[in-house]
């Protein structure tokens, strides 16, 4: 719900998509947009040398990810519930840098492998490799991540 904002002809998918280019920019501020010293790895690498800290750091950087089904709402559910959800799996959108970011810091792959399948990181590299194979928009750097990952999961 957006306040100040009357129900009478609101298109959901235009709210949707601005509260996506919110958190977009929001990304792009605390990687070193606004606050040169704070940027999106250094957060995630924070959370992982600091356990206590872990479940305020994750949801900041699992919203500014916004990780979410395509053409849906997100909301705020842990990162390896919805890795782990085939419907979603299959057509779903996130915040392309800030996946780069986190892909290349460990974080998602530490997030994903404190679950009980040992397989769910490796399996969303491949899910992102497919649903990138039709995104015209993503660029080559997240790509390049992406294999760069692959690799290194199938050499462990």
């Amino acid at each position: 719900q957006v306040p100040g904002v009357a129900d009478q002809g609101r298109d959901n998918g235009l709210v949707r998509e601005w509260k996506a280019r919110v958190w977009r920019y929001l990304a792009f501020c605390v990687d070193g947009g606004i606050l040169p010293y704070l940027t999106i790895i250094k957060l995630a690498v924070h959370v992982q040398q600091h356990p206590r800290r872990l479940q305020r750091l994750s949801q900041v950087l699992q919203v500014l990810l916004y990780f979410r089904a395509a053409n849906s709402e997100f909301s705020q559910v842990a990162l390896p519930l919805k890795v782990s959800d085939d419907r979603l799996m299959q057509n779903f959108t996130f915040n392309e840098l800030v996946m780069e970011r986190l892909l290349s810091s460990g974080y998602i792959k530490k997030v994903l492998d404190d679950t009980a399948d040992p397989l769910e990181y490796p399996r969303f590299i491949v899910r992102l490799l497919q649903q990138g194979k039709d995104r015209v928009r993503w660029g080559y750097s997240l790509q390049y991540t992406v294999c760069k990952q692959l690799v290194r999961s199938s050499a462990a």
